[in-house]
């Protein structure tokens, strides 16, 4: 018997906690949170999120963002990871966003991405500051 064994390996952007920016928003735009994260020490990619520390209204999240470039050839192409658990449910709530970047020169430069929450009610916008 014979067997074929693919490896796959992903690789990442790193991408530094202070290229980072997350905000707390309605969608009706009455309520805007600014937000704190840290990076999990134990896995590089995942962030836990405070929006609103020391008021009323705190929001707290686990958030998932990766970059990494995709080989498509000759041009750049970098998929963008981004997903969202909402920590002030009681049960486990995930939102999650794949978006796929084609660009015809240079590198990404800005990123901002909403992803919904509380049935589309608010939103945690990420903004991404590449280079």
């Amino acid at each position: 018997m014979k067997y074929l064994i693919f490896f796959y390996f992903v690789s990442s952007i790193a991408v530094a906690t202070e290229t980072l920016e997350f905000n707390y928003i309605t969608n009706d735009g009455g309520i805007y949170l600014d937000c704190e994260h840290k990076v999990k020490p134990t896995e590089p990619d995942f962030f836990s999120v405070v929006c609103g520390k020391d008021l009323a209204m705190e929001k707290k999240f686990e958030a998932k963002f990766r970059v990494r470039p995709i080989n498509t050839g000759t041009q750049p192409t970098y998929e963008v990871i981004y997903w969202v658990t909402d920590r002030n449910q009681k049960e486990r709530i995930d939102h999650n966003s794949t978006v796929w970047l084609r660009l015809s020169k240079g590198s990404i430069l800005d990123v901002v991405l909403h992803q919904d929450l509380e049935n589309a009610y608010s939103a945690l916008e990420v903004r991404y500051k590449g280079g």
